[in-house]
């Protein structure tokens, strides 16, 4: 163990390679309101590093916590998943009930024109301001205008249909 501004605890790692050897370090930096887990090696980068912060979060690289304690998990990069599953209430079936007030389309023409995003999404510059958009919510957002999208497929091909009747020639 290394004693000194911060407490750390070395292990070296072993490889039949010696170029490839390296150290990990487990330390309580000086603030001591978390423990950090880095990789010093020859293939090394400032990113190969895992923290445990005090107030329950981790980050992973270098990413930076946040404050709001509905997040716990802050990562620099991506995320490889076998799969990811996002919880929302309600789910969006409610846009196929009887009573559900689907814009007419020539109103939300005007609304595209006007706001250059569809109804119920966020803009570009919400997005932006803050930082990212929520997955479930975004994912919920989405769901919901596809089926308002298969609404409108639906009523456009009712109308094709009527119109077709309509032109059709009596028959003789």
């Amino acid at each position: 163990m290394r004693t000194g501004p911060s407490d750390w605890i070395t292990l070296r790692t072993h490889a039949s390679d010696p170029q490839v050897e390296g150290y990990w370090h487990f330390r309580n930096p000086l603030e001591q309101d978390r423990l950090v887990f880095e990789y010093d090696g020859t293939d090394a980068t400032s990113d190969d590093v895992l923290t445990l912060w005090n107030n329950g979060k981790v980050s992973v690289g270098s990413a930076t916590i946040g404050a709001d304690p509905a997040y716990r998990l802050y990562v620099e990069g991506g995320i490889v998943a076998r799969d990811v599953r996002v919880t929302i209430q309600p789910f969006p079936d409610y846009v196929f009930k009887s009573d559900y007030p689907l814009r007419p389309l020539p109103d939300l023409a005007a609304y595209l024109h006007t706001h250059q995003h569809l109804p119920g999404m966020p803009s570009a510059t919400e997005v932006e301001a803050e930082g990212g958009a929520e997955l479930g919510d975004l994912f919920a957002r989405l769901l919901r205008t596809v089926e308002e999208q298969t609404l409108y497929i639906l009523q456009l091909e009712q109308r094709l249909a009527d119109l077709e009747r309509c032109a059709k020639p009596p028959e003789r």
